[in-house]
C-alpha cells in the first residue's frame, strides 16, 4: 500500500524540526570549540615578536580551552594527547582552561597520574574572567594537580566530593591521596581541606595559598614569566617574554566533540525524547523514512548518553511507558484516561531522571 503523502510531509517535518532543535543545542558548543582551533595546533604568536628573529628555539605554550560540560573520556583523553605532544615538542608549557561542574565516568586517579608524571610544567586556570566559572569534582581534582593553580577573580573551587557523578557512593578522597594531588603546586591538606564540601572564592583561595588569580589567559602567561616549577623531571624556570612567545590552542576532534556532548543532561534527555517519538511515528506509517532515520541516530546518541551521566533506570523506562502511552492515545484518537496516565508518567519518569541533583531537568 503506498504511504500518504500527507503523512511522509509530515514524516520529513518532524524529522528536520528533530535534526534542526539538536543542531541548535549542540551549535554553542561546537563554535566555542572551533573558536578555540582546529584539531591540529596551529602556532600563534602571542605578541607581534620582531622581524629579525624567529629562531627555533622559541618557546611554545600549548591551550587546551574547555568552555563548559563535564570531564568526561573524551576531554580526558584530550588532556593526554595534548600533554603528549607537548612532552614530544620540548614544549614550555601546558594551559587547560574550564569551567566544569563535575566529572561523569572519567578515571580520575589516571588522569591525576599522567599529569604528575609530565615533564612539562602544567597551569590550569578556571576562567576567564566574566563567565562566573567553577570547578566542582574531578574538575578540582585536575586544578588542584596542577603546578600552578589559577582561577578568574569572579571563579569558585569546590567542593571535589563527589569526584565522580556516576559513582555518588564512592569513599572519600583519603589525606594520603590528597597530599598526592597537591604535590607538584604545593600547598597542604589542611588548605584545601575545606574544598571537600565547600566552594570558595578567589579570594579564599589565594588566601590559603592554593591559587593565584588572573583575569584571563594572556595576563596568566605574562605573570608567570621566571616562575620556577618542579615537574617530574626537575625543576623548571618558565621563560614566557611576550616578544618571544608562541601558543599553540587546541580543541577536541569532531568525534570527541559529538561524544563530549553527549555528556550534557538536557541533551541527552532531548536526544532520547526525540528519538523515540519519531521511531514511535514512524510505527503508524508505511515503510521506513526520514523520520524513521533521524529517530535511530538521536536514539543511539541518547543511549550513548545514558552509559555516562548516573540516570535513574525506572524513571528512563517511566519516560519511554510515557511516550508510548501517548502513541497508543494518539491511535485510538482520544482524549481521557490513557491520555492523563501518559502525562503522569511521562512527567514522573522526566522529574527523576537523572540520578543526581547537579543533574536534574
Amino acid at each position: 500500500m503506498p504511504q500518504c503523502p500527507a503523512a511522509r510531509r509530515r514524516g520529513t517535518l518532524l524529522a528536520a524540526l528533530a535534526i534542526a532543535g539538536v543542531a541548535a543545542l549542540s551549535a554553542p558548543a561546537a563554535l566555542a570549540a572551533g573558536r578555540a582551533a582546529a584539531e591540529v595546533p596551529a602556532a600563534v604568536p602571542l605578541a607581534q615578536a620582531p622581524a629579525a628573529d624567529t629562531a627555533s628555539a622559541t618557546p611554545v605554550v600549548e591551550i587546551l580551552p574547555l568552555r563548559g560540560g563535564f570531564i568526561d573520556p573524551p576531554v580526558a583523553a584530550q588532556i593526554g594527547d595534548v600533554l603528549d605532544l607537548a612532552e614530544e615538542r620540548g614544549s614550555a608549557l601546558v594551559v587547560l582552561q574550564f569551567t566544569s561542574p563535575g566529572g561523569v565516568s572519567v578515571d580520575v586517579d589516571a588522569l591525576v597520574a599522567r599529569m604528575a608524571a609530565s615533564t612539562v610544567p602544567i597551569a590550569v586556570l578556571i576562567g576567564p574572567l566574566g563567565t562566573a566559572a567553577r570547578a566542582e569534582g574531578a574538575a578540582a581534582l585536575v586544578w588542584l594537580a596542577a603546578d600552578v593553580r589559577a582561577v578568574a577573580p569572579d571563579a569558585t573551587v569546590g567542593p571535589f566530593e563527589p569526584v565522580d557523578l556516576t559513582r555518588l557512593d564512592a569513599a572519600p578522597l583519603t589525606d594520603d591521596a590528597l597530599t598526592a594531588v597537591l604535590a607538584r603546586g604545593g600547598g597542604d591538606v589542611a588548605a584545601a581541606e575545606p574544598l571537600r564540601t565547600s566552594a570558595l572564592d578567589a579570594d579564599a583561595l589565594v588566601a590559603a595559598g592554593l591559587a593565584r588569580t588572573a583575569p584571563g589567559l594572556e595576563p596568566l602567561l605574562v605573570e608567570l614569566d621566571g616562575t620556577t616549577v618542579t615537574t617530574a623531571a626537575g625543576e623548571v624556570t618558565l621563560r614566557l617574554r611576550a616578544d618571544e612567545l608562541e601558543v599553540r590552542f587546541h580543541s577536541l576532534g569532531l568525534v570527541r566533540r559529538v561524544l563530549h556532548a553527549a555528556t550534557t543532561a538536557p541533551f541527552i534527555y532531548l536526544l532520547l525524547v526525540v528519538g523515540l517519538a519519531l521511531l514511535l511515528f514512524e510505527l503508524f506509517q508505511p515503510g521506513f523514512g526520514v523520520a524513521g532515520l533521524a529517530g535511530l541516530i538521536t536514539t543511539a546518541v541518547g543511549a550513548f548518553g545514558l552509559t555516562v551521566l548516573p540516570v535513574t533506570w525506572w524513571a528512563v523506562a517511566l519516560v519511554v511507558v510515557g511516550l508510548l502511552l501517548y502513541a497508543l492515545d494518539t491511535s485510538i484518537a482520544g482524549f481521557g484516561p490513557v491520555t492523563l496516565a501518559a502525562t503522569v508518567t511521562f512527567a514522573a519518569g522526566s522529574w527523576w531522571f537523572y540520578d543526581a541533583d547537579a543533574l536534574r531537568l
